[in-house]
C-alpha cells in the first residue's frame, strides 16, 4: 500500500513538474534564447545596398527574439573609417528597397518619435563602452535616414560624417 501511495505521489509530482516546464519553460526559452533572436547584422546587410555594407566596421549587434510580444527589434553600432566612403554614403540613398518610402538625410533632432524609437531600443541594451559611439552617431553633426513601412514599424540609420560612427536600429512593433 505504501509503495502504491509513493508511486501515485511520484506520478503527480512528475506531472506537475512536466506541465510547469511546458507552460513556463518553453515560452521563456523562445523569448530569451539567442538561438531565436533576429540577427541585427543580417537585417542591416539585407536592407542596405551591398555597396554600403562592405565599408561597415560593426562593433556591436543585438536583435530581440522574433517571437517576442513586441515583435523583433535590434540595433547595430560601428564605424566607417574611410572618410571618402562616408561622404559617398551620405550623397546617396543607402537602403536597397524604398518601396514603402525613405526619408532624405536629416539631423537626428529632426527625426520624429516613431523613427527615433528604433534607436532608443538599441540604446537600452548597449554595453557602456559603446554608448559614446551611439552619442556620436546621433550627435549634432550626425545625419540620419529612415525607411518607412506600413504600420508602426520603424527603421533608422544614423552616421556622424566627422567621426564615422554609425548606428542602425529597427523596431517591428
Amino acid at each position: 500500500m505504501l509503495r502504491f501511495i509513493l508511486r501515485v505521489i511520484f506520478v503527480i509530482v512528475t506531472g506537475l513538474i512536466g506541465s510547469g516546464v511546458i507552460i513556463y519553460g518553453i515560452p521563456y526559452v523562445l523569448l530569451t534564447s539567442p538561438f531565436f533572436a533576429v540577427d541585427a547584422t543580417s537585417a542591416l546587410k539585407q536592407r542596405l545596398s551591398n555597396e554600403h555594407t562592405q565599408v561597415l566596421d560593426i562593433r556591436y549587434s543585438q536583435g530581440s527574439p522574433k517571437f517576442s510580444r513586441d515583435g523583433p527589434s535590434g540595433g547595430v553600432v560601428g564605424y566607417i573609417s574611410d572618410a571618402e566612403k562616408r561622404h559617398k554614403l551620405l550623397a546617396t540613398q543607402p537602403f536597397a528597397d524604398c518601396s514603402g518610402g525613405c526619408s532624405s538625410w536629416q539631423s537626428y533632432s529632426e527625426l520624429d518619435n516613431d523613427e527615433a524609437s528604433a534607436l532608443l531600443n538599441s540604446k537600452k541594451s548597449l554595453p557602456s563602452d559603446l554608448r559614446s559611439t551611439l552619442r556620436m552617431a546621433t550627435g549634432k553633426d550626425s545625419h540620419c535616414i529612415a525607411r518607412y513601412h506600413p504600420g508602426p514599424h520603424s527603421e533608422v540609420f544614423c552616421l556622424s560624417p566627422s567621426t564615422g560612427e554609425f548606428v542602425y536600429g529597427y523596431d517591428e512593433t
